[in-house]
Formats: C-alpha cells, sequence, structure tokens
C-alpha cells in the first residue's frame, strides 16, 4: 500500500496501471478521499440537488448555472472553469449540501425563470407577466436559450423573487384585469 498518501494502492501492472485483483480490494470511498480535485459545475449541481431530498416546488433540480450563481455569491469558490458554470472544491459543495437553509440560499441567490417565479409567488404565469408589466418584479438577468428545431435563440428575463417583497393583500387584489388575483 504505498500509492498516494498510503490510500490509494500502488500501481501493480505498469505505471498507472492496476490489475483487478487491486481494483477490487481497494475502498472506493477512500480512493475518492485520496484523489480530491475539483468538480464541474454539474457534478456540483447534482450533488446539492440530492442533497435537497425531496424537490422544491418552484426549482425542479439545482443546475450548473445555480452553481455559478453560488460561487458569485461566496459561498462556493471557484477553482477554475468558466464564470458561468465553474468547477468548485467538492468539499466546499458537500458543506453546503449539509446546510439547512439550503433551499432559503437557492432562493436568494439564484435567480428564476418566469415560470419559476410565478410557482414562487403562487400566481399563475400571466399574472407574474402582469406583475412585470407593472414594474413590481423586474428582471435581474436573462438567458439566451436556443431551441434550435423552434425558432433559435430566445432571450429568457431571469427574477429574484421573495415573497415578502410582496404586500399580503396582493398587488392586484381588486383588479380585474388580473383575474381576481389574491395573494395570501
Amino acid at each position: 500500500m504505498g500509492g498516494w498518501l498510503g490510500l490509494v494502492p500502488s500501481a501493480d501492472a505498469g505505471p498507472g496501471v492496476w490489475s483487478r485483483v487491486v481494483v477490487e480490494a481497494a475502498d472506493p470511498e477512500q480512493v475518492r478521499a485520496a484523489l480530491r480535485g475539483p468538480v464541474g459545475a454539474g457534478v456540483a449541481a447534482d450533488r446539492l440537488t440530492a442533497a435537497l431530498g425531496e424537490l422544491l416546488r418552484c426549482r425542479p433540480r439545482v443546475t450548473a448555472a445555480a452553481v455559478g450563481h453560488l460561487a458569485r455569491a461566496g459561498l462556493l469558490v471557484r477553482l477554475g472553469g468558466d464564470a458561468e458554470c465553474p468547477d468548485v472544491h467538492p468539499d466546499q459543495v458537500a458543506a453546503l449540501g449539509r446546510r439547512r437553509d439550503l433551499p432559503v440560499l437557492l432562493d436568494r441567490h439564484v435567480p428564476f425563470g418566469p415560470d419559476q417565479a410565478a410557482v414562487r409567488l403562487g400566481v399563475r404565469r400571466v399574472e407574474c407577466d402582469v406583475l412585470v408589466q407593472r414594474g413590481y418584479l423586474s428582471p435581474t438577468g436573462s438567458v439566451d436559450i436556443d431551441f434550435k428545431k423552434q425558432g433559435g435563440v430566445t432571450t429568457v428575463a431571469l427574477f429574484s423573487v421573495n415573497r415578502s417583497d410582496f404586500p399580503a393583500g396582493g398587488l392586484l387584489a381588486g383588479d380585474q384585469s388580473a383575474s381576481g388575483f389574491v395573494s395570501a
């Protein structure tokens, strides 16, 4: 067992090559721990999604782009990769995944698409559009989505949505043009 820090067995079938017997005898968790390095944003997103356990109502899963937003917020350190979907340290991802307030952190630092924003606010999409038209809800960014076969690139607005930013009686209460929307 003269491998890396004694955790990874030495290669016995040539430089950097292990025999089947040695590989099967190795403890996979020890090997993973010994070979820690940056993980891609997609892997980090999958780990955070798994850490959430049950899926959030307005966020079906954590995405690689969400990892970029969490890094920009200072919750993860960029270790390389591109700025939108950076490589991050797996131990930091694990620590973030153990936080009880992970759903709150996602809501605070990762913007929603228009459909997700409507679900988060508890309104229909058309009512969310009314909030945008009236200036109650402003885009915080945008993303270009390429639908290739259905018309090419479309720019979709992103929103930071916090229910507490809106009055308890609802913004559109008593307004007939919003089809009776009253927020609870």
